[in-house]
Order: structure tokens, then sequence, then C-alpha cells
């Protein structure tokens, strides 16, 4: 029987929170079984919505001392465990049970008795989501009755320290209410002057740090100079002294006093050679000085470092592309574009939608041919402007052009014709006859290719593609590879895609299926590129395809309504299951009907004839199906089947009815070229018994019995009853013994 969980009370300190207080608790929900929230002085709705949450509500008279406050919080719990938060502070999708889940491990565990997590104090943004940029850790849950909080400000548990850190399991993320980002500046360093005036000799050191701290935010760098020397002396905790001495590198840098600024970045290397922080200071100075190799030395020796493992602050881009940004740049100077690739590239690695990364990535990059962008469009104005506008603002580089397709609506036409968006050079708009996207795409194709473009990109005109989607894109093709583009709401299909326009050779003659009606043919182009080992999903090339946009955007104003091309082609059950049928069908037949030039070899084993398919029921062969499977060919879409020693294993009336199937499956004036021993010459085989196996087969296995025999004149009889023509008979000797093979041509 599992044990049963002990109790967690989570408790938070609040004023003024309407914004962020509920994004908080639903957040948390599954962490705990008690919410405290003591309120500090509100006037908005804190209390209202705090009780509406189910906490219970209590009220502390603020007198500058969050130690205070957070002790009231924890006075009034009543769990084995107390957990606390700030409101702004979140906690991920589905990391609330994981939490749990967690802290259950050490209910009973008496040499645990509290935990620490990774706390993302702040982040930044890619262009499509954020990533962490400052992280530390915090003791985030404490038994009951085994800790208390100590401080005005920069508060902390006073704890035996028998806690557990755990790492990267659970995260808890602070997003500020940028509305109190100056107030709260302010408040801190009015609190932190009071608390260094008052304080005991034994909180001295840690309340010299955050003032100095709390100055150079607020641009007093000579108080905070003088506050990091008074520090200095007193202070033991390598992490923190190190970090000391380079916020006052970082105070004579910004007082123009560059001696001093580089002294310190050194002194603090004498404390502790392998952070990063006074490497990358270095390398800025260097910059600003124009002394490109030694930024490149130092901006390369802060990414050589083993970085000790702490729990202290830890700047997270110090440690990915800071150092390489610098370094693409005096690369740069210097003429060194192979390496400023390289470090270019490293950039979008960590921040892949950056603008100024992907506008450097030009410079050390030059795209190998143009990219015709094609949009088939039905009636949907504002998304296709919307569209456009779009791959103008984000494409970053110019060698695109767009061709837009109006599927059989004249009117529309003309309409679009007379939008500003159309007057640019780089955008063909162009009427065709109304036949439907897969046939209107390849139209468009035929376009790009003639006006001399290399690549081609497929957007539907409900997409809003985003920062340097066309960069990422090309980078994943490599020349060579068809990509499916980051549709974040519908990742486990290729709806919109960039490729070599060259690939659509090797698919078959074109990137969709004219069979179907939209639904089939991105799953279908997905497979068979796969199948050529040359297909990739994108992760950066970042398209938001505004119809299913829901799960990913709050702005709702960008979620398109289902229209008439939205519904006629996801919502209408007969089309999706006739394509569904279609594509399961095109998988088993090896998507054949789709080739330029298609020739089967019935038989064949896994003896491969160049410019063939093997076809064979018993052998890996590239169609391992039978010829008597009903619709594995469509009508008239094979140019030539060759059937070697294939018709004497079938019974006569099998026979008839697989000429019947070759005829039926070739196209006009396709070729059949059919081969079987001839009987009537059976007696020039001296060896009795190896007649007996040339009339038999040799039964070695359910494939290897021959159930009829053939003299030339029945074997053409049934050819040309079947409405073939005969244009050419071989009679010869083959596997010592004679042989009839017949050439034919469909009529």
């Amino acid at each position: 029987m599992e044990k049963k969980r002990k109790k967690i009370s989570l408790c938070l300190i609040v004023k003024n929170e309407e914004p962020v207080l509920e994004r908080c608790i639903r957040s948390m929900e599954g962490c705990y079984d008690e919410l405290i929230i003591v309120d500090t002085g509100s006037t908005d709705k804190t209390v209202k919505i705090a009780k509406e949450l189910g906490a219970r509500v209590e009220h502390f008279k603020w007198i500058d001392d969050f130690g205070a406050a957070r002790n009231h919080s924890f006075s009034f719990a009543t769990g084995d465990w107390i957990m606390w938060v700030d409101a702004d502070d979140i906690l991920g999708k589905g990391q609330a049970e994981r939490f749990r889940e967690i802290v259950h491990q050490y209910d009973d565990d008496p040499r645990i008795t509290g935990i620490n997590f990774p706390y993302i104090y702040s982040h930044e943004s890619t262009g499509t989501g954020e990533i962490p940029n400052f992280k530390y850790h915090r003791l985030r849950i404490i038994k009951n009755g085994t800790g208390r909080w100590r401080g005005r400000i920069h508060e902390y548990i006073e704890h035996d320290s028998r806690f557990a850190t755990r790492n990267d399991e659970v995260i808890f993320h602070h997003f500020r209410d940028e509305g109190k980002g100056t107030q709260n500046t302010a408040r801190n360093l009015r609190i932190l002057k009071k608390v260094v005036d008052d304080c005991t000799p034994e909180e001295l050191p840690r309340y010299l740090f955050y003032y100095g701290k709390e100055c150079i935010y607020n641009g007093l760098f000579d108080q905070a100079i003088e506050a990091f020397k008074k520090y200095i002396p007193l202070s033991n905790w390598i992490p923190e002294k190190h970090r000391a001495m380079y916020e006052m590198a970082v105070c004579y840098k910004e007082k123009g006093d560059l001696v001093n600024a580089k002294r310190y970045c050194f002194e603090a290397m004498l404390v502790e050679e392998n952070y990063c922080d006074p490497y990358i200071l270095l390398g800025k100075m260097a910059y600003e000085e124009k002394n490109w190799q030694d930024v490149i030395k130092w901006m390369q020796a802060s990414t050589w470092l083993n970085t000790p493992k702490t729990l202290f602050f830890d700047y997270i881009p110090f440690q990915t592309y800071v150092p390489q940004d610098y370094m693409a740049m005096a690369y740069w100077h210097l003429g060194d574009l192979k390496s400023g690739k390289i470090a270019v590239d490293e950039c979008l690695r960590y921040k892949p939608h950056d603008p100024r990364f992907l506008f450097n990535w030009k410079w050390f990059n030059k795209m190998d041919g143009d990219i015709g962008i094609v949009i088939p469009s039905l009636n949907r104005r504002d998304q296709l402007i919307n569209c456009i506008q779009n791959i103008q603002k984000n494409a970053v580089v110019d060698n695109y052009r767009i061709f837009v397709g109006v599927d059989g609506n004249q009117e529309y036409f003309s309409q679009l014709k007379g939008e500003e968006v159309f007057q640019d050079g780089k955008i063909e708009l162009s009427l065709f006859e109304r036949s439907g996207a897969p046939i209107l795409v390849e139209k468009l194709v035929d376009q790009a290719q003639k006006n001399g473009c290399k690549y081609v990109m497929y957007l539907g005109d409900d997409t809003e593609p985003k920062m340097g989607f066309l960069i990422h894109a090309y980078n994943d093709c490599k020349g060579v590879n068809l990509v499916a583009l980051n549709d974040r709401a519908t990742t486990t299909e290729c709806q919109h895609w960039f490729a070599p326009i060259e690939l659509r050779k090797e698919l078959g003659g074109f990137f969709f299926y004219k069979g179907y009606a939209h639904v089939g043919c991105d799953n279908e182009l997905m497979l068979k590129a796969d199948r050529l080992g040359k297909f990739i999903r994108s992760e950066n090339a970042v398209v938001d395809h505004i119809h299913f946009i829901q799960g990913i955007c709050s702005d709702k104003t960008r979620v398109a309504e289902k229209d008439e091309c939205y519904s006629r082609v996801w919502e209408d059950e007969k089309l999706i299951n006739r394509d569904r049928a279609l594509l399961k069908r095109r998988i088993e037949t090896n998507f054949i009907a789709d080739w330029d030039l298609v020739r089967i070899n019935i038989g064949a084993g896994c003896n491969n004839r160049t410019g063939y398919l093997s076809l064979d029921p018993f052998e890996k062969a590239d169609i391992q199906r039978s010829i008597f499977d009903p619709d594995l060919f469509l009508p008239g879409t094979v140019d030539a089947f060759l059937a070697e020693h294939v018709i004497e294993h079938f019974s006569f009336r099998e026979g008839e009815e697989f000429i019947g199937i070759c005829h039926r499956a070739l196209k006009s004036g396709g070729k059949l070229e059919i081969s079987c021993p001839d009987i009537g010459k059976i007696d020039q085989v001296k060896d009795q018994g190896y007649r007996l196996k040339v009339m038999f087969g040799w039964q070695t296995n359910s494939g290897q019995f021959h159930k009829s025999g053939y003299t030339l004149e029945l074997l053409a009889g049934l050819i040309k009853a079947n409405g073939f023509q005969i244009i050419r008979v071989v009679e010869e000797e083959n596997y010592g013994a004679p042989e009839i093979r017949i050439i034919a041509t469909k009529k």
C-alpha cells in the first residue's frame, strides 16, 4: 500500500499583486494542501482574489521587514512541510505533481529537512519564446519548525543545512510585474541603507554586498565601490567575494576608469579563476578599444573554463552566446569569415530568432540560390496580406520571390491586384482555373522554377512566418532535404515545407499528389521524403498556422475563424476519410503511381534490374506484394512490366488474369516483356531429371511450383487476346532449356 503523503502548506506574502496572483497559484495547484496568503497592505483586488483561490488570508502591517512578514506567514502553517513562493513566481506545466513526488521522497527521512530547487529569476526573448538568463537556487521548502526567516531584505531561511539540492527536475520561474520594477529598486535601496547602518557585525557582510548591488542598479557607482571595499575583507564565501570584485570592475568601467576596471577583473580571477564574468568584461573592454585579437583571447578563454558548481548566481548568457557574439564581430573585423560563421552559428543555437544574430548570419553566409515562396489562395484576403507582411518583415534575407496563385476566383483576384502589398516587384500574382491546393502548388512551383529559383517554400495563406524562418529552413535543408517547418500547434505533420526544387524529380515528379483534396498531401510528402533519407523536421524555422493557434497564442485577434477554406477541407468527414483511405492504399503500393517512369519487375525477388521496381510477395523486394492484390496499380499508370519466368507459376486461369492486370495498369503504348520455358520444345532437354524441373518447377518453396506450361502459339494468343500488339518474339535457350520471350505493347 502506498504511503500517504505528508501535508504541505504554501505560504506567500503579497501587496497589490492583482495582475499576477492567480497565475501563480494556478501554476502551483497540486503542490500544496493548504494555502496561506499574508497581505501587507494591498489597495487593489489582491485579497479578494486570494479568497477566491481558497486561501486563508491573514494581514501584517508593513514595517520594512520581509523576514518578519514571512515568519508571520509561516506561523499559520499546519502542514508537515512549509513551502514558499512570491506572487510573480510560477511553475511550468506538469511540474507541480513532480514537485510533490520529490518532496514525498523525503517525508520520513530525518537527514533531510529542506530542499533546494533551481530558480530562474529572469528571462529574455528569443523571438518565438523565452529562455532563462539568470539562475540560482533557493531553499524552497522546509519541514515545519526546522527553520526561520532572517533579514529585513534579501531575507533567507536560517536552517541547519540538512537539505537536498534538486537540479532541473522542477524549476521555479520568476516573471516580474514590470510596473513594480522602479518602485522595488528605490524601496530596496532605502531599506538596505538602513539595514547596513543598523545590522549586527555578523550580518554586515551580507548587507554590504546587497547594498553595493542595489547602488549599481540605481547608477550610484561610487557608493557601490565603497560598499564592496568594506565587504571584501569581511567575506569568506568565495562565489560572493568573487562577484563583489567583478561588480567593482563593472563600476569602474562605468566611471570610465579602465585601469581599475581591468585590475579588479584580475583580482576576481585570483579569487576563483573559473568564473567567466571577468573574462567577458575584459573582452568587452577590448572590443570598445577595437583590440580584436584581445576580444577573441578573452572571450575564447571564457568558454574554456571549468565553471564551479554553486548555488550562487549564474548569468547564463555569459556561458552561452555572449562570448560567441563578440568573437563573431571581432572575426569580421579581422577578415576571418570561416571562424566568424562558426561563432554566429553558436549564437543562433542559443537564440535562434534574435534579429541581430540573424542579420549577422548574412555577413558570413551566402545562399546558393533564390527561394520561391508559393502560396495558393481562394478568398482569404486579410490572412493572405498578413502572411505576406510577415514574410517581408521576418525573412531577413532578400533573395526570395513570392508566387501567389488564386484558385479560380476572378473577383477575389481582381480585388487583390489593387492591394498595395502586391505592388512589390518580388510578388507575382496569378489566376488559375479552380483546381484545389495540391494542383495549384505544382503550378506555382513551375513558376518559381521558370523564374530561376533553386529552392521552393510552400506556405498556406493562413500562416505567420516568424523571424528568420528562411535562414533556418535553408540551413536545415543543406541543399538536399525536404524540411518540415515548425508549425508549433501541429508538429506531427508536414503542413508547410522548404525543399530544393530538384527534389521533386526524386519524389515522383511533383510535391503534392493530385488525388488529394489537401489533407493527405502533407503526410505523403513527408513519408516519401523520409524513405529517400531526405526529410528533416525543423525546430527553428517557425510558422504559426493561425487556424490552429489557440493553444500557443493568447492574442485572440490573431486566431482565424473557421472560414470556408478551412471548413471545406478540415471539417468534411467524407473528404478526410477519402484522403486517409487513399493515403493508406498509396503507402501500401509504395507510391509507385507517382514516378515519372514506372517500370515493374514482377517476381524478381531481391534481384534488382536497373530502372525497375521489384515486386515479389516472397522476397525482400521494393514492393513485397502479389500482382493479384486488388488496386495495386492505378489504371494507366505503369510504363513497363517485366515478367521473367513468372507466368508458369500461375494456373492457366491466373495467367489470363495476370495478362489482363498488366494491360489495365499499363499506359497507352506501355510495354510488356514476358518469358517462360517453351514446353513445345521440352524434348530438347536431354537430362530427364532437369526436364522434370523445367516442367514442374524446383519445388524448394511454395513459390517454386510450376502450375502451367506454354508453347509460343499459346502464349502469343493469350497476349493478343488481352489487347496487346506483339512487336518482337525471341526463341533461345536460357537456364539450360528452350525459352519463349515476347515483347508487346498496349494498343
